[in-house]
């Protein structure tokens, strides 16, 4: 008799009852196996594993049951050495281990019964039977998993085997190639796409290679893009399009024959990158794909996102299409960076332009809001100590330790302050203070919001703007919201988003709804700002109604308020709605002669100036403390300055200051200028009008 069912010398019955756990164990073991097999079988017809994989783990494991039932039954045969208990569990934790480790099939089986969820930073992808020339069947491969750098990549990619036809020589050995922008949340990156037109054959590669910081590779120009492409396509062959923990059918890893992409700026730039790093002569010739080619390309593109994103995209500007780099990324950039670009700014605008640039890219506190203003002083200060810091100093501490001062050396570099301006290095810098390990929440709110700067100054006119560049300002932005929420009073968030996005929210949402619920955190902020600045209006409103309570009476004097107890009313019997605000004792008592004649119930007003708008007082709600305001006119225009701290007297005297000061006509210029630039900046300049 077989040990499998029975041993030699028992019935199986006096088997069962000598050892009443046997048919326990018998059925448990069955039962546990054919789960371990059915489950990846089931996920990898559905496209998540090779059946070449498949059939392996199926063949393993009902040789692996057949074999354990027999030796349960001889371990339980008389005269069995109890080490064969041993021996068993460790055979039994063995195969239970490589069944669930060794592949990725397990990832795929929990979420087979429900919709299923995207890992983490991971786009997951699918991978259909592995067979070259299978042209009704469209081969997908996405590279899950960080990869090694491997300094022989090059001359291993030359010594491979090139030959015009693939392997089963029914389809030709030439790939198509670009380079897209994945907008899926979490972690949006760019991937080079791989695609075979015969034989539909796709495969993808995070960019870039090693995955170590998806966020720092955006290339803007074809010459950014071609070192981590080159590196990404050589690699690519080398491993033969192998996903890293997944057993695939081995087969022979071969060179393409030629390799074409859709823009010829990324053609020669791809193809001077492979000469330069050392690719046979052969491959450096990159060529021009076809329309009926790139048109394949799209469509099975469109069936690997649709995969990703778990639904086809609804509009048109949800889909990722390839990326072209014929254009100039300081072309359309903003008038004050372009006159940056030409040195026209001196050196106290370039100092004018950092404070705006941080303080309108930091989160709003309690303290800020309640003051309404920043101080000049302080802030005129914190920008000398920073000029007098050398940047190699700046950026020694950051590397040492301090994530702030990668945003001021990104600052600087975006700004061209103290070194030479470079988009990319300040890019950089950004990056590395929004995900340094010991950045606190403000920072990173900080760099995030000066991101998506640096994103909008791509906006060409219009405030048309390049969809990758949209989507990454979209994500970095909802990030700062969401680091600035504990920090910031509700409704104000971060002044840089909420101005930004505010002004193109109906643009992006009208061609493109679902962007509302692919970012809700940055969507909320908007909303909750909308609604605080509805309030601000009506406090504006209401100030209004009564412009008598927040100016001062007397004809000339010029200080107005935001709140009502930063003046002081008459105390006498005149009207309450009659009665005249002074923004100080030397006010009422010059303005006395003129209302002492209405000084009386029933008398009409006394003041002159009457008119309900008020000129330099903040626009919206009150401040904490409650400040006094005074329009001065300057060589560049009207400004306001406000001021919780200094008297009306101070105020007045500092505006017959700035007025009388004398200038050339080149100085008035300069001034002009630079109060432009102050006109948003909260210097305790809240208004200009040039």
């Amino acid at each position: 008799m077989s040990s499998l069912g029975r041993l030699p010398n028992s019935s199986t019955a006096a088997i069962n009852r000598k050892h009443p756990r046997l048919s326990i164990y018998r059925a448990t073991t069955l039962l546990v196996m054919l789960a371990l097999a059915v489950g990846p079988s089931v996920a990898a017809y559905q496209g998540h594993n090779g059946a070449c994989t498949t059939l392996s783990l199926v063949f393993g494991v009902w040789l692996t049951i057949l074999y354990w039932i027999g030796f349960y039954e001889h371990e339980c045969s008389e005269g069995a050495p109890l080490a064969l208990r041993f021996i068993f569990d460790i055979c039994l934790f063995q195969a239970s281990r490589d069944l669930c480790f060794r592949d990725r099939a397990a990832t795929f089986t929990l979420g087979l019964l429900g919709k299923r969820k995207r890992v983490g930073d991971v786009e997951q992808g699918f991978q259909p039977e592995l067979d070259e020339d299978a042209s009704f069947n469209t081969l997908l491969f996405l590279n899950l998993h960080h990869r090694k750098h491997v300094s022989n990549e090059i001359p291993k990619f030359n010594k491979l085997k090139r030959t015009r036809m693939a392997p089963s020589g029914l389809v030709p050995n030439i790939w198509h190639f670009d380079v897209r922008y994945i907008h899926l949340e979490p972690v949006p990156g760019h991937v080079l796409f791989l695609f075979q037109p015969e034989s539909k054959y796709v495969h993808m590669e995070h960019l870039p290679l090693h995955r170590t910081d998806p966020y720092k590779y955006f290339p803007e120009t074809a010459d950014q893009a071609a070192p981590e492409l080159v590196r990404a396509i050589v690699h690519a062959f080398n491993s033969g399009f192998a996903l890293e923990g997944i057993e695939m059918a081995k087969q022979e890893a071969r060179a393409p024959w030629a390799l074409k992409t859709e823009e010829k700026n990324l053609a020669v730039a791809v193809g001077k990158e492979m000469k330069r790093v050392g690719v046979i002569p052969a491959l450096c010739g990159i060529g021009v794909s076809s329309k009926n080619v790139v048109d394949a390309a799209l469509g099975s593109f469109l069936e690997l996102f649709a995969h990703l994103a778990g639904a086809p995209p609804t509009t048109p500007l949800q889909f990722p299409h390839s990326i072209f780099f014929n254009y100039d990324p300081n072309a359309n950039l903003p008038p004050e960076v372009a006159e940056r670009e030409q040195g026209q700014d001196s050196e106290m605008e370039l100092v004018l332009q950092y404070i705006r640039l941080i303080d309108n890219c930091s989160p709003m506190t309690k303290e800020k809001v309640d003051a309404r203003v920043p101080g000049v002083h302080g802030i005129f200060s914190e920008s000398q100590t920073m000029l007098r810091k050398p940047f190699a100093e700046v950026l020694q501490a950051a590397e040492v330790g301090d994530p702030m001062m990668f945003v001021d050396c990104a600052a600087r570099s975006y700004l061209g302050l103290g070194c030479t301006r470079d988009r990319q290095t300040a890019r950089n810098y950004l990056i590395e203070a929004a995900f340094h390990p010991k950045a606190t929440e403000a920072t990173r709110a900080t760099a995030h919001a000066m991101l998506t700067r640096w994103y909008h100054d791509m906006s060409g006119p219009g405030g048309s703007m390049r969809m990758r560049y949209l989507y990454a300002s979209l994500h970095h932005a909802c990030l700062a919201v969401t680091y600035a929420k504990p920090i910031s009073p509700p409704g104000f968030s971060i002044p840089q988003i909420l101005l930004a996005f505010t002004k193109m929210q109906d643009l992006i949402l009208k061609d493109n709804p679902p962007v509302k619920t692919q970012y809700p955190a940055l969507f909320a902020a908007l909303k909750e700002a909308k609604d605080r600045c509805d309030r601000d209006t009506q406090a504006s409103y209401e100030r209004m109604k009564q412009p008598l309570r927040y100016r001062c009476a007397v004809l000339g004097c010029g200080i107005e308020a935001d709140h009502g107890r930063m003046l002081k009313r008459c105390a006498s019997s005149c009207d309450d709605d009659k009665k005249p605000y002074y923004c100080s004792k030397e006010c009422q008592k010059k303005d006395w002669p003129n209302h002492k004649g209405f000084c009386k119930p029933g008398m009409p007003c006394s003041v002159i100036d009457a008119e309900k708008t008020l000129k330099s007082a903040p626009f919206g709600g009150k401040s904490k403390q409650g400040q006094r305001s005074v329009l001065v006119n300057t060589g560049g225009g009207e400004m306001s300055f406000s001021s919780s701290t200094m008297s009306a007297q101070d105020l007045k005297e500092m505006r017959e200051a700035v007025e009388r000061m004398g200038m050339e006509d080149g100085e008035k210029d300069g001034f002009r200028r630079m109060a432009e630039h102050m006109r948003n900046l909260g210097v305790e300049i809240v208004q200009t009008k040039i």
